[in-house]
């Protein structure tokens, strides 16, 4: 019984953690897809930009100005720690699921803006 409620809970947190991180990505890659030809390209340089600026704000490297940047970039870091919780079975904030979710919806929203109002041929 308790190898049964441990797969459960286990399939449950993977679950939950594929669905945020389809959110995210999902967001980011249908935003990149309105912005540029090669969108592909540009998802990958966000993620990396993304974790490099949060590797560096967490050791406090960066300079003020580019903490502005650290702050606005997409909440991956975040994903990782609910990832994280989840499959530890402990609690996680509603904060962090909330910042993840309704970024990741405004980029979805912004995609469908950009969509709306750009010409059908580039």
């Amino acid at each position: 019984e308790d190898v049964f409620s441990y797969l459960k809970n286990s399939s449950l947190a993977v679950a939950k953690s594929a669905l945020v991180y389809a959110l995210i990505f999902g967001g980011l890659a249908m935003l990149c897809s309105v912005l540029v030809d090669r969108d592909g390209l540009l998802l990958v340089i966000v993620a990396l930009f993304s974790a490099t600026l949060q590797q560096l704000a967490s050791a406090d490297q960066l300079p003020r100005w580019a903490m502005v940047l650290a702050d606005a970039r997409p909440p991956f870091g975040t994903a990782d720690a609910l990832r994280t919780r989840w499959l530890a079975e402990r609690s996680i904030e509603s904060g962090d699921l909330l910042l993840v979710v309704l970024y990741a919806l405004g980029m979805l929203a912004a995609s469908l803006v950009l969509l709306r109002r750009s010409p059908l041929a580039r």
